[in-house]
This record gives structure tokens, sequence and C-alpha cells, in this order.
């Protein structure tokens, strides 16, 4: 399955989530891309949208290789290839983390003027984004959410590859996917349109999203 874009990602991956309209979910959605299907995913089960602020750490000869994931609180997440570069390369691992952090803390700035941290603990939480390759990202983040002791814990992405399926599980109490593909490459390979997400179209979702809540819960 190739969707046209984020946008039919989500709206398929909604209907997967209908049992928990009512329920208060809270959507954490990892920035960029994955807040265009968090905001799909809180205006169809009527939660609240908030965001989970992860960063990849990166391999020192292929950028786009992930060898573990930072969050606001550190290090929370390396890969086999990550254990193996921080003992041979702590000097690059230390410069990548400072450098990540800076990335964290100033988007954190952005999303905070329009958004306050939502409560976890005791919360329903789906964390989403528009797919996963290494998983890295991924895990950091349910690793992040756990720690806040969420009541429960639900993955909900578009594609993962097949290999990733029995680690994402054993982090959270739910898994929903729409496919989980054996020859995957790249989450981009499964959109026909995959444009960088910008922070104003960040910033414009939580904003429309917080305004939404705060109509509901007047009414």
């Amino acid at each position: 399955m190739i969707y046209s874009d984020r946008l039919q990602a989500a709206k398929l991956l909604s209907k997967k989530l209908t049992h928990f309209r009512g329920r208060d979910p809270l959507i954490l959605a990892i920035p960029r891309g994955g807040v265009v299907l968090g905001a799909v995913l809180a205006d169809e089960t009527m939660g609240e949208l908030d965001v989970v602020i992860v960063r990849k750490l990166r391999c020192p000869w292929n950028q786009e290789l992930a060898i573990g994931a930072i969050v606001e609180s550190g290090i929370n997440y390396l890969t086999p290839l990550g254990e193996k570069i921080k003992k041979d390369h702590p000097d690059y691992l230390e410069s990548e983390i400072h450098y990540q952090s800076g990335v964290i803390a100033e988007r954190s700035a952005q999303i905070r003027k329009v958004k306050s941290q939502a409560q976890w603990e005791g919360r329903t939480i789906i964390l989403t984004d528009d797919g996963i390759a290494t998983g890295a990202t991924f895990m950091g983040a349910l690793r992040l959410i756990n720690s806040k002791k969420p009541q429960e814990l639900i993955a909900a992405i578009p594609v993962l590859p097949q290999e990733r399926i029995k680690d994402v599980r054993q982090e959270c109490n739910q898994l929903v996917y729409l496919q989980a593909p054996s020859d995957f490459e790249a989450v981009g390979q499964f959109y026909t349109s995959f444009p960088t997400v910008d922070m104003n179209e960040v910033i414009e979702k939580l904003r429309s999203c917080e305004n939404r809540l705060k109509e509901k819960r007047l009414c």
C-alpha cells in the first residue's frame, strides 16, 4: 500500500482507533511529520494533542542511520551500533548529543508557547509518527512515556519494518499498524507525497487542536 500523503495514512490509521473516542486519550506525536498524523488522530478520537520531542542520534559515517535517541532529559536509547560508537568514538557521541540537545531545546521553546505540557501520568496515551525505520526515535519516545507511568500506552503507526514489531510491542500495551513489509527501505517509499513538515505547520496544528479541545470543554 502506498499512501497519497500523511493525511491519508492518518485517516486510515484512525479507523483502527475508533474505540478510543470519548475516552479522553492523549495523542503524543513525534515532530515534525508525526504531528500531521497526530492532529487527525486527535480529531477522530476527540483527544488531546501534544508532542514528545525526541531526536535521533546520527551515525558518524551515515547521517541517515540512527544509532540511538535523545529526549529532553537526556540520552535514553542506544542501538548495539550506538553502544559500540559510545565505546570507540566517545567524542563524536558527546558532540552529537550536544547538537541534538540544542535542537530539542529550541523546538520545545517554540512549542510550549502555544501548548503547555500535557499530563502523561495515568492517561491513555497513543504515540504516533508517520513511520518507523530503525525505530530508534520511536523506541526512545516509548521509553520516556513509560517512565511517566501512563495508564496504557498504544503505539499507532502507518508502516514499520516486519523486524521491528517485536521490539515495539515490548515497550507498549498495544501496537496498531497498517502494514509491516519485509522489503522495507525507508518510510518515504510508502508515500507518494512526503514533503518536509516545517515548524510553522507543527505549531498551527497544535494551536488548532488546543482551541478545539477548549471549545469542547466549554460545551
